[in-house]
């Protein structure tokens, strides 16, 4: 079974810094959000989606400060400007506009200048997240929904 997050739903969670474990996007809920190749990657390292492993690469905790870690480090918009498309990584914590979210009415996770995590395409294992504008009214949102299991 699969639960879409809501504002509501997680409100703790982001409040108490809790883990929220594996992050499935609603498009494909066999896949995980994912720092690729693992946890002891390089700063720029990206985020992917990949066949849900139980990994530490494919835990995420929802911080008080509005970060979400893998690891010690933070999901970050690659370049600092959040424009549609910019990769999205993980980045030493440094407390930039571009290493911040929130939790969206609908499941959505966004950042800066109100971009979503988004998966292109709907892809599949292997496609990179990147920073997408936020999908409204009758569009599929499923990329950009984000839920845990």
């Amino acid at each position: 079974m699969r639960i879409l997050m809501t504002a509501a739903a997680i409100c703790c969670v982001l409040v108490g810094g809790a883990s929220a474990g594996e992050l499935r996007p609603g498009h494909a809920s066999n896949l995980c959000l994912d720092v690729k190749g693992g946890l002891d990657q390089p700063n720029g390292t990206s985020i992917i989606v990949f066949p849900c492993n139980g990994g530490d690469n494919q835990s995420f905790t929802f911080m008080g400060d509005g970060t979400i870690r893998a690891g010690r480090r933070c999901v970050d918009i690659s370049g600092g400007a959040a424009r549609a498309g910019d990769r999205v990584i993980i980045y030493s914590c440094n407390g930039g506009a571009n290493q911040q979210w929130r939790v969206g009415a609908n499941g959505e996770i966004i950042g800066q200048n109100n971009m979503c995590l988004d998966v292109p395409r709907f892809g599949g294992a292997g496609t990179g997240v990147v920073a997408w504008p936020c999908k409204s009214g009758g569009e599929d949102r499923s990329n950009q929904q984000w839920g845990t299991r």
